[in-house]
């Protein structure tokens, strides 16, 4: 005759190991502002003395990249090149902690531009590129010209 043997498996804490579908997530502890960053509109190019198309983003964000959500106040400046702020050179965050920077005229000359975003003791350099895609030719029309002594 087959000996009979009975097998049982205890399961318990199974909720905690995978999770629930319909539990709900735990809260995230937001930081202190430490970190502003650049999510749309950074290293884009344009003619010499124009704005820029895009806008420019920048979350503000905790040291574990969390976004801070509404009321950060976040200051802009040109920080290089010689370009100018196009209205308020302040702007304060949306619900998802983001915020939409001023417009940006780039300087005359070909040399790197740059927008600073400060929070506090925070800040963020955002970059910015003239486009210079100009072919000079030089044409003499006149007469035969000899070299100088």
């Amino acid at each position: 005759m087959p000996k009979r043997v009975v097998l049982t498996l205890v399961l318990t804490g199974l909720a905690f190991l995978t999770g629930c579908k319909d539990s709900p997530k735990a809260p995230v502890t937001l930081g202190p502002p430490a970190q502003l960053v650049p999510i749309a509109g950074n290293n884009q190019s344009a003619p010499a003395n124009t704005e820029l198309t895009q806008q420019i983003r920048v979350s503000v964000q905790d040291a574990n990249g969390n976004a801070l959500g509404a009321g950060q106040v976040v200051n802009f400046a040109i920080s290089q090149g010689g370009g100018s702020i196009v209205g308020s050179a302040t702007a304060t965050s949306d619900a998802d902690g983001t915020v939409t920077a001023p417009g940006w005229k780039l300087g005359k000359s070909a040399v790197p531009q740059r927008m600073l975003a400060s929070l506090g003791t925070i800040s963020g350099q955002i970059a910015a590129n003239v486009a210079t895609q100009y072919n000079i030719v030089v044409r003499y029309f006149g007469d035969l010209m000899t070299p100088a002594n």
